[in-house]
């Protein structure tokens, strides 16, 4: 009967991966306290380069059919200046070194509730997550622009 059991039972040792192994070291080499007790982790970054592949046919092909959208929808296009200029009109919103500026919680809200009015003429629901999304969005594409210079 003992031996069914032992049988039956999970192994006592869990068989880790390298990947797994890997991460163990890390954490036990990584990790320490600071003065107040919390808990500062370095973390790990995989080892080699992957490549995604060759995705410049399909950037160009998003890019001809956003291009092609807004030259057959002026209104949107039209709109999409508007939010964009609005934007830029409020620096406390994208103006990071200017730490003053940028953490004035009133003027965030201001130019943040003027971006929700422009967009309401797309989507009558938008409201200030959407707007912030959207901005997220722009400022993700600018940037991976950006590193192509």
């Amino acid at each position: 009967l003992n031996k069914l059991w032992e049988i039956e039972e999970n192994p006592r040792e869990k068989i880790l991966s390298q990947e797994e192994l890997d991460c163990e070291e890390h954490f036990l080499k990584n990790t320490t306290r600071d003065k107040s007790g919390r808990y500062i982790v370095k973390l790990p970054f995989k080892k080699g380069e992957e490549k995604l592949g060759e995705s410049f046919p399909m950037a160009l092909k998003i890019f001809h059919h956003l291009e092609n959208k807004l030259n057959h929808n002026a209104t949107l296009a039209g709109i999409l200046k508007e939010f964009i200029d609005m934007y830029r009109a409020h620096p406390a919103l994208w103006q990071i070194k200017n730490k003053q500026l940028y953490n004035n919680r009133n003027l965030k809200n201001r130019g943040y509730s003027e971006l929700v009015n422009i967009r309401k003429k797309l989507d009558p629901e938008a409201n200030q997550k959407m707007v912030k999304s959207k901005i997220q969005s722009l400022r993700g594409s600018f940037r991976k622009e950006l590193k192509k210079v």
